[in-house]
């Protein structure tokens, strides 16, 4: 939720019902809990962590409290690439590129995640810089 409000500049509930948000979000954390289990293989074997961390019910989670509980807000790291602000984005998704390599995997939807929200800080700041010419 937080990177795709940053990249797409609102707030969370306008990207409620729709298909292309739905495909982003299966595809991160398809790939997010691909690279988990591998790198943490106690959640391959853990009974709870087989019933929490699917796709469908990790979706159902944050479009839950990200459309239905917090619909109206702005997420913290679209605020921090508003103000200008660095992101936790490589604490979020980046910690998924950190952890796909150390085992041997790719993380492509997390690497490109993470490059779109640096480049639009990125170009944000410019426009401020700009600006102030």
């Amino acid at each position: 939720m937080n990177c795709t409000t940053s990249i797409i500049d609102t707030i969370n509930y306008k990207l409620n019902n729709s298909k292309e948000v739905d495909e982003l979000y299966t595809s991160i954390v398809s790939e997010s809990l691909a690279v988990l289990r591998k790198a943490y293989p106690i959640l391959q074997t853990s009974e709870l962590a087989k019933k929490l961390l699917n796709t469908e019910k990790q979706i159902g989670f944050v479009k839950h409290v990200g459309f239905s509980i917090n619909g109206k807000n702005s997420t913290s790291m679209r605020q921090d690439v508003l103000n200008l602000r660095d992101t936790e984005i490589d604490y979020i998704n980046g910690h998924i590129i950190k952890k796909a390599f150390e085992e041997g995997m790719s993380a492509p939807v997390s690497e490109t995640i993470c490059n779109l929200v640096k480049i639009k800080l990125l170009v944000n700041r410019r426009t401020a810089e700009e600006e102030k010419k």
